[in-house]
């Protein structure tokens, strides 16, 4: 009983914290819609997708699920890729030395560089909203 209690007391309290938050911060907010695939907002949860154009007079959006794919299937796990080097590569991007980062990943890391680009994601299909 004493530890339902202070499961209570602790939700309470967290919830009295995230009420008083400025959650304006956290608004995203565009002056125009997508026009592009690349302008469109990505949701998701890394297995399925969605691209969202944000039309309020006609509404696109773009699905996208893992198992719709073009190409050949290909194993992406590489056995002598280490740590260290997935650590490397991340010091690099923060730092904003992209290239670099690039240059170690594609000779450390991807498996079978000639077969990389065999398995890309295809449109599963898209939904339009009109008003």
């Amino acid at each position: 009983m004493k530890s339902y209690k202070c499961i209570l007391i602790g939700a309470l309290l967290c919830s009295s914290v995230a009420l008083g938050q400025n959650w304006d911060q956290w608004k995203l907010q565009y002056s125009q819609p997508a026009t592009q695939w690349t302008e469109a907002l990505p949701v998701g949860n890394g297995h399925m997708g969605a691209m969202v154009f944000g039309d309020p007079d006609q509404e696109r959006i773009q699905f996208n699920e893992d198992t719709v794919w073009a190409g050949e299937p290909m194993d992406y796990v590489n056995p002598e890729a280490s740590p260290e080097v997935l650590a490397q590569v991340r010091r690099l991007l923060l730092a904003g030395s992209h290239k670099e980062a690039r240059c170690i990943q594609t000779g450390c890391m991807e498996h079978d560089r000639d077969q990389s680009t065999g398995q890309a994601h295809s449109n599963m299909g898209q939904w339009h909203a009109y008003r």
